[in-house]
């Protein structure tokens, strides 16, 4: 499984990787993880790269609506998309999964459970 992780700050990625690579074992497939800038999900560059996931982080909510919406838009095939995010507001929560969110996840997330959503996508 090819997994893109998109965050402003690339430096901060480490631990979503962490967490899945730690889980890894228990996966059927085995499991990359990839940080990839915003800029080069704007630039609509992720369309030439085979992910099979993408993990959005660290991007503030009318940007995670937009994008979403764009790579829904945009994608060929379907591709899962899970935020992480800091809200516990249902309102942003129904935003995000009405933008093409699969799912959404409270920060701070537990690792295990990062991964089991992932896995079961």
């Amino acid at each position: 499984m090819n997994i893109a992780i998109i965050d402003p700050d690339l430096s901060q990625t480490s631990q979503i990787e962490q967490a899945l690579m730690l889980s890894n074992e228990q996966w059927q497939t085995s499991v990359t993880c990839e940080s990839v800038s915003l800029e080069f999900m704007l630039n609509s560059q992720w369309l030439n790269e085979p992910f099979d996931c993408f993990i959005f982080n660290g991007i503030d909510l009318l940007s995670q609506v937009s994008l979403l919406k764009s790579v829904r838009r945009q994608s060929k095939t379907y591709v899962p998309m899970i935020v992480l995010t800091h809200t516990r507001a249902e309102s942003e929560f129904v935003a995000l999964l009405d933008a093409g969110a699969d799912d959404c996840l409270c920060k701070p997330f537990r690792p295990r459970e990062l991964s089991a959503r992932v896995q079961s996508l």
